[in-house]
């Protein structure tokens, strides 16, 4: 049983160490929070595929913006 701990203006609920070890969790690591009000459940998980395809789909945006010159003169080629 955890109880749930007022941090700022937000709240938190502390993972016991054998449950961080179990699920392989590391402090810091982003991960998925999802809520079932239907069930009264919190779901927290590694981020889903579509978390991740995000992030590569930002960062390709970032890369092709900084280096678009460099991009459509080798696309001439």
């Amino acid at each position: 049983m955890q109880k749930i701990i007022k941090v700022g203006t937000s709240a938190a609920v502390v993972l016991p160490k054998d449950i961080m070890k179990d699920l392989h969790f590391k402090a810091g690591e982003a991960v998925s929070v999802v809520a079932h009000p239907e069930k009264g459940e919190v779901v927290i998980s590694r981020p889903v595929k579509n978390e991740k395809i995000k992030e590569v789909s930002d960062w390709s945006d970032k890369f092709i913006k900084k280096y678009k010159k460099a991009l459509d003169a080798l696309s001439d080629k």
